[in-house]
């Protein structure tokens, strides 16, 4: 009996590692192509180092496999193990495989939750008579002038444009208190990216600006107006030299934080960092922000335009 139970994890533990290995070989395949884009379909800039990328990521790809077996064993046999505990922190926080991205943000932000609680309004909300129309109008000139840039945003009667506008119409209809502001497309079409389906997308969404952003889009924006005086204050007393120096170029605080917070960033850092910052949800904008401005100090010192630290 030991022996054969001996034998069966061996054959377990030797699929595991076979299917490791192949997993590492396709990513490598496809990170080492010479593309003109990047995994989530944004184009890459002229004068893109792939050989600089390349090396980086031939050294990475050991730690991605480590992260995914240990993302793995976290959610054998049941997504209940994701919970919220300070491990599931620490190992959000140190990045989440992308193929678990979906299942992990659905269930630890909540939104699978409320999908569960809510069957068949999404598709209801899409088929509602409600007459909404300025705020449709709007939805309807903001979508095509999102991420032109990437291949699933190009064309409006195929890849994610469709979708992202049902999102966004659901969405006004859900919340009409709220309706349509600018800048939700950008985190819409970010979590579109991510999740690739509809629904899961708009129970994201609306887990986002419900409880990690609230009242960053109502009328009055008061949740986005404090965070902009928080950030400003955090800088002021963290790092009194940045402080000055972004004063003396004449910095306005509300022009650069709003457009921060209110795409959460989406607009500005690259892709694989936005879904960085979406994961660690309970950090604040403000916390983020104050970190973007410590990482670019440096490089930027010595700007004098209001662009610096933007995407």
């Amino acid at each position: 009996m030991a022996s054969g139970g001996t034998t069966t994890r061996s054959a377990q533990s030797g699929a595991r590692q076979k299917q490791w290995t192949e997993d590492n070989e396709a990513a490598t395949a496809f990170l080492f192509a010479s593309t003109p884009m990047d995994p989530y379909g944004f184009e890459r800039p002229d004068g893109f180092d792939h050989a600089t990328y390349n090396r980086f990521v031939s050294g990475y790809l050991g730690v991605l496999a480590r992260r995914k077996q240990r993302w793995e064993q976290r959610l054998r046999p049941t997504e209940k193990n994701i919970g919220h505990s300070a491990k599931v922190k620490r190992y959000v926080r140190k990045g989440i495989p992308t193929e678990y991205r979906k299942l992990v943000w659905l269930v630890s932000s909540g939104a699978n939750g409320k999908k569960l609680d809510n069957p068949g309004l999404y598709r209801s909300l899409l088929q509602s008579d409600e007459r909404d129309e300025q705020a449709i109008d709007v939805i309807r000139t903001d979508v095509p002038r999102t991420f032109p840039e990437n291949v699933h945003f190009r064309h409006p009667d195929e890849g994610l444009l469709p979708s992202l506008y049902n999102v966004l119409v659901a969405f006004v209809r859900y919340r009409p208190e709220i309706g349509y502001c600018q800048g939700l497309n950008y985190v819409a079409g970010v979590l579109l990216l991510v999740v690739r389906e509809e629904e899961p997308a708009f129970w994201l969404l609306t887990v986002l600006v419900d409880n990690v952003l609230p009242d960053y889009y109502s009328c009055g924006m008061r949740g986005l107006l404090v965070d902009t005086e928080v950030l400003s204050q955090l800088i002021r007393n963290r790092n009194l030299e940045l402080h000055v120096h972004l004063e003396q170029i004449g910095v306005s605080w509300p022009v650069i934080f709003t457009k921060w917070f209110i795409c959460l960033f989406v607009d500005f850092l690259p892709i694989d960092k936005t879904t960085i910052a979406l994961s660690r949800s309970e950090d604040r904008p403000p916390s983020v922000g104050l970190h973007l401005l410590r990482r670019q100090q440096d490089h930027h010192a010595h700007r004098t335009d209001y662009r610096a630290g933007q995407r």
